[in-house]
């Protein structure tokens, strides 16, 4: 019954977490004053039914983390966004909504700037407030997007091949370990989200962007440095010098 109402556009999972776990009709909130808002029990009912989900429906489970991940790696990197208008009323709307139960009530209605902050965000949400992204930084987040998995692909075949040749291992050993670290990360987090929530939610998206900029510059800089290797300077020169 809950998961019909909440249906909309998150086609992976055919309803809505959000409205579940934030609207003030919907089941989190039921299972809160079930509970007493006693969170340690409500927390025990959780990981139980999470645990026999994985018990009764491990392949199912699995393809669905199958899926999340998708959404990140697949065609592109989910974590860059280049649409050209950017609405913020959602954000501000569940925002309030988040902080609008019964027990963060209690918290924030004695302390008088919280209030003045829930008032202005109330206001904002009501204002339809877009951000506008300019064409050029569009294209440029669209290059990010497309060479994320490249990039990746291709660190891991260099990691590989160095565990063959000792000579550039010890040069481009640590620079490698580096970038795979670096991507590993936004793996990890997209492994947990996967698992116990969804990547099509953009805020456990674009909060990856910064780590994944920074994997892929060190992905260029490790090419770079693959390309000085096997074309030393001299040659290279030589080249040019050859060159009409």
């Amino acid at each position: 019954m809950e998961l019909s109402k909440s249906r909309n556009h998150y086609k992976t999972l055919g309803f809505d977490p959000d409205y579940l776990m934030y609207n003030q009709s919907a089941i989190v909130a039921q299972l809160r004053k079930e509970f007493g808002n006693d969170v340690s029990a409500l927390c025990g009912f959780y990981r139980f039914y999470y645990l026999r989900i994985w018990q009764y429906r491990p392949v199912g489970v699995l393809e669905k983390i199958g899926r999340q991940l998708a959404i990140f790696y697949l065609p592109k990197c989910g974590a860059y966004k280049s649409r050209t208008l950017v609405s913020l009323a959602n954000d501000y709307r569940r925002g309030v909504a988040s902080l609008s139960s019964e027990s963060y009530r209690k918290i924030w209605t004695a302390y008088p700037p919280a209030l003045q902050f829930m008032d202005r965000t109330q206001l904002l949400a009501e204002s339809r407030q877009v951000l506008r992204q300019p064409a050029c930084i569009g294209k440029l987040l669209n290059i990010l997007a497309a060479t994320y998995l490249p990039l990746l692909l291709t660190t891991l075949g260099f990691g590989v091949t160095l565990l063959f040749h000792k000579r550039h291992r010890s040069r481009l050993g640590c620079l490698t370990a580096w970038v795979l670290f670096v991507y590993s990360y936004s793996l990890a987090s997209c492994l947990e989200v996967a698992t116990i929530h969804s990547l099509e939610i953009p805020r456990y998206m674009t909060v990856q962007m910064y780590f994944a900029i920074l994997a892929q510059f060190l992905a260029m800089w490790l090419i770079f440095e693959v390309v000085l290797e096997r074309f030393p300077q001299g040659e290279i020169t030589r080249v040019r010098d050859a060159a009409p």
